[in-house]
């Protein structure tokens, strides 16, 4: 069944499909984006968003692996800085030690028990397969590689800020301070012999880098509702520059490799609110959307069926592209929070559904809307059918089958 525009996103129930509603066709006014880095620390209140109270967050479910016919619940009862999802249901997580745990086949195993003291954030490679761990002072981090074929660590050594992986390969960017200057380097960590290749430099502060595509990084402000951002798409083959959005306050992007499109957030003039929008690789809005959430709460998925066979014996199959959303229940508060400030600097707390969106034509499925639960939902990512997330409230990851 589908409904457009005018209904409001308050009648999402439960098993209900919606469709196209959160789609607003002005391509004139895309948000602007920026990089941030996820939320940090759980809290035990979440911030209903009305009457300036707080309550106690509900009880989370026991801890466990996802079990047959089990529609939510936690992955495990340890906390997790960041995770990766594999399709046969394993989930792989380093702690906010060090420690590298996975969960799976009926377990949990130590791939690492050694630790990391001042752990700032972890990381995954596209496959899953390789971890950094950036730890130490926030300028000049220390970046420690684990790889779980061999669950052996070693150091990489270079130092800058803003690591983050290839979505292709193991080469990582990051920024080195150079001067008034940040210098932006790729380094391939599959080869030990290799050194920093330098990408390009920039008298921008407060920036961070994200490798949204084999061919393009994108260097970005950290956002603020009080600073106007701009983010930048650099070609790495051209070695050249493109302006995605300029002068946004509160600007932040997050990005959906396969489907090619990103999110971004754009804050208001006012300095409370703002708008999500898409758009892709050459800043053009796509769409808008008519709820609002921030981008780390939010990821992109495909899914693929077999449509038939071709001549001989290849299977043919579509993908179909999703947007996966956890937002907040109470719009009206979060519209009255100075955005994203109010949100990572912890003075509002989510109370989230989850919604699945269709790229093609806007259909929203619900995933999770249990009024009885709680949760404050970031770094989504979709795995064997299931919608990870990890919950702001304990940093323990969770699940929740659509």
């Amino acid at each position: 069944m589908k409904k457009f525009l005018y209904i409001a996103l308050a009648i999402l129930g439960a098993g209900a499909v919606i469709a196209a509603g959160y789609l607003l066709s002005n391509k004139n006014n895309p948000a602007g984006g920026a990089v941030s880095g996820p939320p940090g620390g759980g809290l035990p209140e979440v911030n209903l968003g009305s009457g300036g109270g707080t309550q106690p967050a509900p009880g989370a479910p026991q801890a466990g692996l996802p079990q047959l016919g089990l529609k939510f619940g936690p992955v495990s009862d340890l906390s997790a800085v960041d995770y990766y999802a594999a399709s046969d249901g394993s989930i792989t997580f380093i702690q906010d030690d060090g420690e590298i745990k996975m969960v799976g086949g009926g377990k949990t195993d130590s791939l690492s028990p050694a630790k990391i003291e001042d752990i700032l954030y972890g990381s995954f490679s596209y496959d899953g397969k390789k971890i950094i761990a950036a730890s130490g002072n926030p300028e000049a981090q220390d970046i420690n590689l684990f790889d779980t074929e061999n669950n052996g660590w070693r150091q990489v050594s270079v130092r800058g800020t803003s690591f983050v992986w290839s979505p292709s390969d193991y080469r990582i960017a990051y920024l080195a301070k150079e001067g008034s200057s940040y210098s932006a380097y790729s380094l391939d960590t599959k080869n030990k012999s290799s050194g920093p290749q330098k990408l390009f430099s920039l008298k921008m502060l407060d920036i961070y880098v994200l490798w949204p595509s084999p061919n393009t990084i994108l260097v970005a402000q950290k956002p603020s509702a009080l600073v106007a951002g701009t983010v930048l798409s650099y070609d790495i083959k051209k070695k050249t520059f493109a302006v995605l959005a300029a002068d946004k306050f509160g600007a932040e992007v997050a990005w959906g490799n396969a489907a090619g499109e990103g999110l971004l957030f754009g804050g208001n003039v006012n300095g409370q609110g703002g708008s999500l929008g898409l758009i892709d690789l050459t800043g053009v809005a796509v769409h808008g959307l008519n709820f609002l959430t921030l981008p780390t709460k939010c990821g992109f998925h495909g899914e693929s069926k077999n449509v038939g066979v071709s001549s001989g014996t290849k299977t043919l199959t579509q993908t179909s592209y999703f947007l996966d959303c956890a937002v907040p229940r109470d719009q009206d508060a979060l519209r009255g929070t100075p955005l994203p400030d109010g949100y990572y600097q912890k003075s509002f707390f989510a109370a989230d559904d989850i919604l699945k969106i269709s790229l093609a034509d806007g259909t929203i499925y619900p995933v999770f809307d249990d009024q009885n639960k709680y949760i404050d939902a970031y770094d989504l990512k979709y795995a064997g059918g299931k919608i990870y997330f990890i919950n702001r409230y304990d940093k323990k990851i969770y699940f929740v089958s659509p």
